[in-house]
């Protein structure tokens, strides 16, 4: 499966490379992470901003990473399956999540 096949709403395993993560700064001093993804056809960029809400849903991660919702959503899934986020219930229709501590 490609990125370009995943549906809305759907949950499916797909196999990404995640390719590069790097911290940078903003002028502001925030700090954030640049996270790559390819799935051998399509590279995703996201850009990860240190919110300040312990959980979180797509379109609170795609206000952050400042990408449409629908990608934010497919970097969700790929976070989910490495294990740096994790689905912890529903707000309305959408999941909440959380990222996952590091042992």
């Amino acid at each position: 499966m490609k990125f370009k096949e995943i549906e809305v709403g759907k949950s499916e395993q797909i196999r990404a490379l995640l390719t590069g993560i790097e911290e940078r700064g903003a002028k502001s001093g925030t700090r954030y992470l640049v996270l790559n993804f390819t799935d051998g056809e399509q590279t995703v960029t996201a850009n990860y901003w240190n919110c300040t809400r312990e959980e979180f849903t797509a379109k609170d991660f795609a206000a952050c990473a400042k990408i449409p919702v629908r990608l934010a959503q497919t970097v969700l899934l790929l976070l989910t399956d490495l294990l740096i986020v994790e689905r912890i219930g529903k707000q309305g229709r959408s999941y909440l999540y959380r990222i996952c501590e590091i042992e």
